[in-house]
């Protein structure tokens, strides 16, 4: 980020960071909601039993 900012400037600079922010972060989202199977693991099913495993140290 630092680099950007020096490279382009720190309008710019922002600009580039954010659309890169962005884009990493969605991209994998929407891939992996590709994948998720809802039938097999029913979202409030799925929480409850990660919630519910292991040790207290392990929820961590």
């Amino acid at each position: 980020m630092w680099v950007a900012g020096m490279s382009f400037g720190y309008t710019l600079g922002f600009l580039l960071i954010m659309y890169g922010v962005t884009i990493g972060a969605s991209l994998p989202y929407f891939i992996g909601s590709l994948f998720y199977d809802k039938k097999r693991y029913p979202r409030k099913a799925s929480v409850i039993r990660l919630a519910g495993e292991g040790e207290a140290y392990d929820q961590f």
